[in-house]
């Protein structure tokens, strides 16, 4: 074809899931529709954390998520995301030390909003990717999804894609691409990365590297702590590690890939892990007010301004609740 027979293609928002992380979506804009995003980090990184917070901000807005996992079970899921969900002010401190709940009044208040836009897959009796792709052609249909989340690949059994499992995944990778392109939604690809004991790069992401090809966007998840301190030296430049390390963040995104915005590649996002709601924040003092929140259920904002990361801290800290655990905990 002539370039004047083909039609310019117009920017258009529409066709973008904001990620509800200011710092992420002023980058990529927000995960694109007929898009895969593949994900991966260490265990104990936040991978799951931030597939749950990810679904609550999205639904904030107005979208529709359904989640496949075989991590966590039915009941386990429920528990993180109403965590979540809650928010600081909302959860309780139980007797257990540093271990939180959502109070039942609380509960019942979630449930009515986030039926409206999420739903957990079955995973109790099926874990094949055939079944499953039929089932989010179901549920995209029926319900209008607009993106799933699937965690994690090395659970899910691809076996009658290839006998070798490297073609496997593959085959896997591009069946789950055609699928977004079909019912125009953004799909999410959680793996675990190869056995390896460095600092985890594209690469190292499970199977021979057609995964991160394949996908769209890749995203590689962080914890900070000695072990990133110790073995990002030779990989990172030293401003974007003394940048890391100095503002005191929890976890980090690594935005490894971005068919989209090449220019957002290699930026790192800085989240706060809070332990009272399983939040990743986008600054300390950040309170997301979700959709199920009454007045009386909203916190007061921190008078941001010039403040200091240390003042912040010290104000998200006096919002502690620490009234003591009723009887009843959900």
């Amino acid at each position: 074809k002539k370039m004047s027979e083909i039609p310019r293609k117009e920017f258009d928002p529409s066709e973008y899931i904001p990620t509800g992380i200011p710092q992420f979506d002023d980058l990529i804009i927000g995960f694109k529709r007929k898009q895969v995003s593949l994900w991966s980090g260490y265990r104990g990184s936040a991978k799951s954390t931030i597939i749950s917070q990810l679904v609550l901000n999205s639904a904030n807005l107005g979208y529709k998520s359904a989640v496949w996992t075989g991590e966590l079970s039915d009941g386990e899921f429920k528990t993180w995301l109403y965590l979540q969900a809650a928010g600081k002010n909302g959860n309780k401190q139980s007797q257990f030390n540093k271990f939180y709940y959502t109070p039942k009044e609380v509960a019942a208040k979630i449930d009515p909003w986030i039926d409206n836009y999420f739903w957990l897959y079955n995973n109790d009796y099926n874990d094949n990717y055939d079944a499953l792709e039929a089932d989010i052609r179901e549920i995209v249909t029926k319900e209008n999804i607009d993106q799933i989340f699937i965690d994690n690949l090395t659970i899910l059994d691809i076996d009658e894609l290839d006998h070798d499992i490297w073609k496997a995944q593959k085959a896997f990778m591009k069946r789950v691409h055609y699928l977004a392109i079909e019912l125009n939604i953004h799909i999410h690809c959680i793996c675990h990365p190869n056995k390896s004991a460095g600092f985890l790069r594209m690469n190292s992401i499970s199977g021979s590297g057609h995964l991160p090809d394949i996908a769209q966007n890749t995203f590689i998840i962080h914890r900070i702590n000695q072990d990133f301190d110790n073995l990002s030296k030779e990989f990172l430049g030293k401003a974007t590690r003394d940048d890391i390390l100095a503002s005191g963040c929890t976890n980090v995104v690594e935005i490894c890939k971005c068919r989209d915005k090449g220019a957002a590649t290699d930026h790192f996002i800085k989240l706060w892990f809070e332990l009272e709601s399983n939040r990743l924040k986008n600054d300390v003092a950040e309170q997301i007010h979700y959709g199920w929140m009454e007045p009386s259920d909203i916190p007061p904002e921190p008078p941001r301004g010039e403040w200091s990361r240390e003042e912040m801290e010290k104000w998200a800290t006096q919002q502690s609740n620490e009234e003591d655990m009723p009887d009843d905990i959900f």
